[in-house]
């Protein structure tokens, strides 16, 4: 279980910072093309970061500074080798980056929803510190092949391709506190428009900022986004039915102490989502009922007894607040099943490096 938390932390923030590869900067000016001074913590708060991106179907804002450098690393305190895995993986996304991750501060995300075989389609912006010409020139070439990237210019900025595979990101060195990313190299130059004025910004659809503004401001990550109704296309049963009248889904995780989620599926009507908030009554009660009187499932069921269903309009509201205690204790029952389907004692690790087998590279 706890090589499992390390790697779930990593895939978090690689998730935010490589897999997403974002970028942004402070303050408030009519310029738009001084970036500095386009964007300051409270923008990400509010929202107006979002007006130097393309649109998109999912708004997506993530305190990448707290999250790196202060709830992951409290969170692997009391294990050195979960720590350890986790600080391979920054030094591994420093090196394919050339970006420590640990001076990323805030981060905000547009986001296409693939459909079908699509490849997700974002762009980003992120806040931090670096020197911004050594950052330019590093970036610039492969620290593990050595190999020079392309570089193409778009509207006065020099966007640096970094190509693995069949994926390609576009980044742009905006300053000394500013980074802008996207995928494809297009959606990049998307996001310069929107920066400049010369293209729709995520931040004109109305409706979808709207509801990321309803999320919890101090929410370590915040998001809003269109619903797939087309992940549920061909599927016959009620409560997939019920589903996709849903039109927006927006929340808030909050990791500061224990997991504090808010989550909100909302619909056209109060008469759209009374059939989807009673599908999950029944699911949770069922859930509890499954759990109940089994002592080894004790946590799972603290867990399910904090989640508190309530409907307010065309809204299906979801609040989960679980302390850092309990999830220490479903570590242990997780920990303690991997032990017995290992063929060990509850509460000893399977064979190999106890961490449920295997070595830990």
């Amino acid at each position: 279980m706890r090589k499992l938390s390390a790697l779930f932390a990593a895939c978090v923030v690689a998730s935010v910072f490589v897999g997403c590869g974002l970028g942004t900067a402070p303050g408030t000016s009519s310029d738009p093309k001084s970036s500095s001074a386009a964007l300051s913590p409270a923008a990400f708060t509010s929202g107006d970061a979002f007006s130097l991106l393309p649109t998109g179907d999912l708004m997506l804002t993530v305190d990448a500074g707290t999250l790196i450098n202060t709830t992951l690393p409290n969170m692997l305190k009391n294990s050195p080798k979960e720590k350890e895995e986790f600080d391979k993986e920054m030094a591994k996304m420093q090196e394919k980056s050339s970006i420590d991750p640990k001076q990323i501060k805030l981060v905000a995300i547009s986001m296409m929803v693939p459909k079908g075989s699509e490849k997700p389609q974002f762009a980003g912006v992120m806040t931090g510190s670096w020197d911004a010409a050594k950052l330019t020139e590093s970036l610039k070439t492969d620290e593990k092949t050595k190999a020079v990237r392309q570089t193409e210019q778009y509207e006065g900025q020099t966007i640096v391709l970094i190509k693995d595979g069949s994926e390609e990101v576009g980044v742009v060195v905006l300053d000394s506190t500013t980074l802008l990313v996207g995928s494809p190299v297009a959606m990049t130059k998307k996001a310069i428009d929107a920066k400049l004025g010369k293209g729709d910004s995520a931040a004109k659809d109305a409706e979808l900022l709207a509801a990321f503004k309803s999320t919890k401001e101090t929410g370590t990550l915040r998001f809003a986004m269109k619903f797939p109704k087309e992940q549920l296309a061909g599927q016959a049963d009620e409560t997939a039915k019920h589903l996709s009248a849903t039109k927006i889904l927006f929340g808030s995780v909050d990791a500061s102490a224990g997991i504090n989620l808010e989550l909100v599926a909302r619909t056209g009507s109060e008469a759209e989502a009374k059939p989807i908030h009673d599908d999950f009554m029944k699911l949770l009660e069922q859930g509890k009922a499954m759990m109940g009187g089994n002592e080894q499932m004790k946590s799972f069921e603290s867990v399910l007894n904090s989640i508190v269903l309530s409907l307010n309009g065309p809204d299906v509201k979801l609040a989960m607040n679980v302390p850092s205690s309990t999830l220490e204790e479903v570590a242990k029952s997780f920990s303690n099943m991997g032990a017995m389907m290992g063929g060990g004692e509850p509460g000893s690790m399977p064979a190999g490096d106890g961490d449920l087998g295997g070595d830990s590279k």
